[in-house]
């Protein structure tokens, strides 16, 4: 889960490294000197290397790549994830993971 990912960077960074929160990438240049990520506040940071991991609508991807529907092809499926907090529920799911699945051609068309 995202909070605990945010734990384990916390506790393995050196305090030197800035996390920043409320801001995103809004400009990437890159060339033989690296990369020069511009934030939706205006700073800009200077780095050898830019990694792109904030999900799967990645601002990062799009701002080096292009827009996200040239390259999207879409299977037919879809994703939900939660978690329960409810003692009962965990105690009969424990710690399992449940998958299942159903490709959007088998669904009733409309108009037939």
């Amino acid at each position: 889960m995202r909070p605990d990912l945010e734990l384990a960077l916390r506790e393995r960074l050196s305090l030197a490294v800035g996390l920043r929160f409320g801001v995103g990438p809004a400009r990437i240049d890159t060339g033989a000197y690296g990369a020069r990520l511009t934030l939706t506040d205006g700073r800009a940071l200077d780095a050898d290397l830019l990694v792109g991991a904030e999900g799967i609508h990645s601002a990062v991807r799009s701002l080096v790549f292009g827009q996200e529907s040239r390259f999207v092809r879409h299977p037919g499926y879809h994703t939900a994830a939660f978690t329960f907090d409810d003692p009962e529920a965990h105690a009969e799911l424990g710690d399992r993971f449940c998958l299942t699945d159903r490709p959007t051609a088998t669904t009733p068309r409309t108009g037939q």
